[in-house]
């Protein structure tokens, strides 16, 4: 069986640190893995970058970043459950008064600002729980999208807590909505209809 040295252990080592994994030990333990893959099926007149892309097929057919992602959900999965409950449930009650306390104001009924301050609220907490949700999933994200997601949701926050602010007559709200609507425009939106773009042409 042919056995890799230290210089073409190094190289394949460096072509793995191009998939920028965030953890360090995983990123050990494929790199252990590709080496004695590559030196089960090479001889010596294999090209090694071959050897390597044939033992990336194996192994890693669809990236190395998605083993990563697999890997931390698998070590994350009972946060990540609790966060989910927590998602739906203020998610649905959000909705749910928010479609409640418009239906109220409409018809001028009584208690509508209260309805609508509360489902303003149950909103708020639904996206301060997908910041925590995922400040855990972000770092294995490119730049391109961690930039969108966190100016999303910055921009949900401020339009969120703007609105309540507007409903409950507390200064600064007029700033915050606008300051959320104009990132919005001028951030999110261009970034996330271009990725889409990207992503229907590749």
């Amino acid at each position: 069986m042919y056995q890799l040295n230290d210089d073409e252990i190094s190289i394949v080592s460096t072509w793995l640190s191009r998939e920028k994994l965030s953890n360090n030990v995983l990123e050990s333990e494929l790199l252990d893995h590709i080496c004695c893959t590559m030196e089960a099926s090479m001889h010596v007149q294999t090209p090694l970058a071959e050897a390597y892309q044939q033992a990336c097929r194996t192994i890693i057919p669809d990236g190395a970043r998605q083993i990563e992602e697999e890997a931390f959900f698998l070590l994350t999965y009972h946060k990540q459950l609790n966060m989910k409950r927590v998602l739906f449930s203020t998610g649905f009650l959000s909705t749910f008064l928010l479609s409640f306390g418009f239906l109220f104001k409409l018809m001028h009924w009584p208690f509508a600002t209260v309805i609508l301050t509360c489902g303003l609220a149950a909103l708020l907490i639904t996206l301060g729980a997908l910041v925590l949700n995922t400040g855990y999933t972000l770092r294995s994200l490119s730049t391109p999208m961690r930039v969108r997601i966190v100016t999303g949701l910055f921009c949900g926050l401020l339009i969120v807590t703007g609105s309540m602010f507007k409903i409950l007559h507390y200064p600064g709200a007029n700033i915050m909505i606008v300051c959320g609507l104009v990132l919005l425009n001028l951030v999110f939106l261009p970034m996330f209809f271009y990725q889409l773009y990207r992503k229907a042409i590749a």
